[in-house]
């Protein structure tokens, strides 16, 4: 599963400009739930009265309330956090378990407001960080990224027309758009950028045309959508690499085609920095000759594009 974490000055700008996405899936809830929202009402109150003290969790709350199992407080609390009453906070044992403490919003979040913006400035506002952070992008990247319909994206693109400019790149589907006045910059003829697992640059754009050929796409993403770590020449991804520790300590990479001596050691100066990083000493930089397809071998994980051992995606 990928997560988004947004800064807390865009936590404001996100919750309004996706409300509209969200509401109908609450109302559908409520009726699967067989709760009015009268009742949700009174049933929020008293966990948010509960919570005065410190979190608890879903299980403690429930027993705080004594609330039967016939009413469903993992949705209740779910969809508080959803409207901004509270925070889900840290497992209160082991980072891997599921279970987490609840926080009432103003405890840990008081200075947002989620009713601050509103939703077509908010949307607004959005797609520009978009384009901001990703740009050039198309409309479908836009809509993809945001979940907001393709209409939707469009006007708000119209609305930012003083903020951005349409733009033409050849070999990219288009039309595309990027912030006015921007001066992209050019990387050197030999530089090569080594990044790592689920990287924005690899995951935040529906058509990945732009920087990978379609037919090494499966080399690349798992059965799950989730991306290897990428070696990256002048914005193509050219190759991918993991950190291995069998038989012993090492970076492993793969071409996927034959590459210069100049971008060869390019990118063995990249893995080697990130090595020493990664096991806090100077460890081998390993070329691997071939690789299998990531779905190849009923599906094989992202994390581990060049273990001879199977993980399962």
């Amino acid at each position: 599963m990928t997560m988004f974490i947004f800064p807390g000055d865009l936590i404001e700008v996100a919750a309004a400009a996706t409300r509209h996405l969200a509401e109908p899936l609450a109302a559908r809830w409520l009726r699967d739930s067989n709760l009015s929202q009268r009742r949700f009402d009174q049933l929020a109150a008293a966990v948010h009265k509960a919570l005065a003290e410190g979190p608890l969790t879903v299980r403690a709350l429930r027993d705080a309330l004594d609330l039967p199992v016939s009413i469903d407080l993992s949705g209740i609390v779910g969809r508080m956090c959803d409207v901004g009453q509270l925070v889900g906070g840290a497992p209160p044992r082991s980072w891997r378990s599921s279970v987490r403490e609840y926080h009432r919003w103003e405890d840990v979040l008081g200075g947002v407001d989620l009713d601050r913006w509103g939703e077509e400035a908010a949307i607004q506002e959005l797609v520009f960080q978009y384009i901001s952070g990703y740009g050039p992008v198309t409309v479908a990247d836009i809509s993809w990224w945001t979940g907001f319909t393709k209409a939707r994206s469009h006007a708000a693109l119209a609305a930012l027309c003083d903020r951005i400019e349409e733009v033409a790149v050849e070999g990219w589907p288009g039309p595309l758009f990027r912030l006015s006045g921007s001066d992209p910059s050019h990387e050197r003829e030999g530089s090569v950028t080594a990044l790592p697992l689920l990287d924005p640059y690899v995951q935040g754009y529906r058509d990945r045309i732009r920087f990978l050929d379609p037919e090494l796409h499966d080399f690349v993403y798992d059965g799950g959508g989730n991306s290897a770590a990428t070696l990256v020449h002048r914005g193509r991804i050219i190759g991918v690499w993991q950190f291995s520790d069998d038989p012993v300590d090492s970076v492993r990479y793969h071409f996927f085609k034959a590459v210069t001596a100049g971008i060869r050691q390019a990118a063995e100066s990249e893995l080697a920095a990130a090595g020493a990083l990664h096991f806090d000493r100077h460890i081998d930089v390993v070329e691997v000759a071939t690789m299998r397809p990531l779905r190849a071998d009923g599906g094989r994980s992202a994390s581990h594009p060049l273990d001879a051992r199977l993980h399962r995606a």
